[in-house]
């Protein structure tokens, strides 16, 4: 870690930033004959760790930065701090309890508005953050977040802060080295909590310090953001690469690579999210190339090798990637389109199925048979009237086609086949599934026909017209002739 809080100078020889600069000297010559018999000295309020980190470097590091002014106001700033006995006992009781639980309790106790209380609180509290505590780990830090929010957004404390630092001041240092004090602080915060999202692998905590701080579109040069983009724009071009229907297979190297580039694009924005940059204006651009790509492979899926479950997987995820309202527009209508045609051949396929059995085997099929398979059609027409991907319009389409057929097969049935009642049963099925108005018609006036030719042909008036019913009612008639003239011949004896 890098942070000014970490490597802080004044910390490192164990001052506090109103040491006067004959102080300073003295210290530093001190730890260096400690340092050169192999000795770490230490000194209040190391906090456990700025002893640890006496080197022979750092020193020589901390007292240049305490001679330079500009980086001086940095060192200065965050450091623990007192100039009288109330922040001087505060401070000693912060350094006597640095631990996670005490330090949470000292926190909830405070209620001042005094600058250097709640900023010797601040400064403790992401100290002790990167020292690596294992417990009430985002409780502390997005208190400490919080704390140096209400700081620097009180135009109060950074007037304070000023005033203390050129008392403090032996040098004379140039006023308008403190014009963008706020925007200096927040800049090394940034750092501050890039090092603990690290140390922590948990960008969550970075992500509330981006967020309360507003900094979306300023955070961009930090490690872990330019590391996210990367591994995107890695997996976009490892995608992008990828010619599936080449060789006319999806085949499982394919599968794992293309799965490999999803899982990236998964986690690292996932991360963006945590961090708090899913919605800013770079991380939206490359969610439109991300999604871009994906749509890509998509077309080439669905469209060359008829993949429809992975074509489904690929283009609802581009969907939730993409960043402009365009994208996503365009996108949901062809998902649409993609979900209509699954479903139009997931119903249209076993309908036409049965339809065409019906077609091949109707001059020698029963009327049972024939029941049979009509209700399976009439079942497969209510599910699908049911289906919610579809658009009702494609489902008439549908149903309206196989009402067609059905009144086809139907007139076969009765023109060539003279199977009136199979054709009256297939008809009043297409009536009932018919949607367009027009087929509705056309079925209605061939069952009108069906149902005279049943009625003249299969009930009791079509059985007296038949040969047989003829022959039959000769032979009927004359037996009544025969009892007639018996009964007459009787009569007459």
């Amino acid at each position: 870690m890098d942070n000014v809080i970490c490597n802080n100078a004044y910390g490192i020889l164990g001052l506090l930033p109103n040491a006067s600069q004959k102080e300073i000297s003295k210290r530093v010559k001190e730890i260096e004959k400690y340092l050169q018999i192999n000795e770490k000295p230490q000194y209040d309020f190391d906090f456990g760790y700025y002893d640890k980190n006496r080197t022979p470097k750092s020193v020589h590091d901390a007292f240049f930065n305490i001679s330079n002014a500009n980086n001086q106001i940095m060192h200065h700033f965050f450091r623990v701090y007192a100039s009288d006995e109330r922040q001087l006992d505060n401070l000693h009781h912060i350094a006597n309890n640095f631990n996670p639980k005490a330090l949470s309790s000292i926190y909830d106790s405070v209620s001042s508005k005094n600058l250097i209380i709640n900023k010797n609180m601040a400064i403790s509290l992401s100290l002790l953050l990167m020292t690596g505590i294992s417990e009430n780990l985002e409780t502390l830090s997005n208190a400490c977040i919080d704390l140096w929010h209400t700081i620097l957004n009180d135009e109060k404390y950074l007037n304070d802060y000023k005033r203390i630092f050129f008392l403090d001041d032996e040098v004379g240092i140039d006023e308008s080295l403190l014009d963008n004090l706020k925007d200096s602080i927040i800049k090394e915060l940034t750092r501050v909590y890039s090092d603990i999202a690290k140390l922590y692998n948990n960008n969550y905590i970075l992500g509330y310090f981006i967020n309360k701080f507003q900094l979306n579109n300023s955070t961009l040069h930090l490690d872990q953001v330019e590391e996210i983009y990367n591994n995107i724009h890695k997996a976009i071009k490892t995608m992008g690469s990828m010619n599936i229907s080449e060789d006319g297979v999806f085949d499982e190297d394919e599968k794992r690579i293309l799965n490999e580039c999803l899982k990236v694009f998964r986690e690292k924005f996932d991360e963006l999210i945590d961090l708090g940059l899913y919605d800013n204006e770079q991380t939206m651009m490359l969610r439109d190339l991300v999604a871009t790509k994906i749509r890509i492979q998509t077309l080439d899926l669905w469209n060359n090798l008829s993949e429809s479950e992975t074509t489904l997987e690929l283009i609802r995820f581009a969907l939730y990637v993409a960043g402009t309202s365009a994208l996503k527009n365009k996108l949901s209508d062809e998902l649409n389109t993609v979900e209509s045609n699954i479903s139009f051949t997931a119903y249209i396929k076993p309908l036409m199925d049965l339809v065409e059995n019906l077609e091949k085997k109707s001059g020698y099929m029963g009327i049972y048979e024939m029941e049979a398979i009509s209700a399976k059609i009439q079942k497969f027409c209510q599910e699908l009237n049911l289906d919610k991907t579809m658009s009702q319009l494609e489902k008439d389409r549908i149903m309206d086609a196989v009402a067609v057929k059905l009144r086809s097969i139907s007139v076969d049935l009765h023109n060539k086949s003279e199977k009136f009642r199979e054709s009256q049963l297939l008809l009043q099925l297409a009536l009932e599934i018919a949607k367009s108005q027009e087929i509705k018609e056309q079925c209605s006036k061939d069952l009108r026909v069906v149902n005279e030719t049943v009625a003249q042909r299969c009930g009791i008036n079509g059985f007296l017209n038949s040969t047989f019913g003829n022959f039959l009612t000769r032979i009927i008639g004359y037996g009544i002739i025969f009892l007639i003239l018996g009964g007459i011949s009787s009569c007459l004896r």
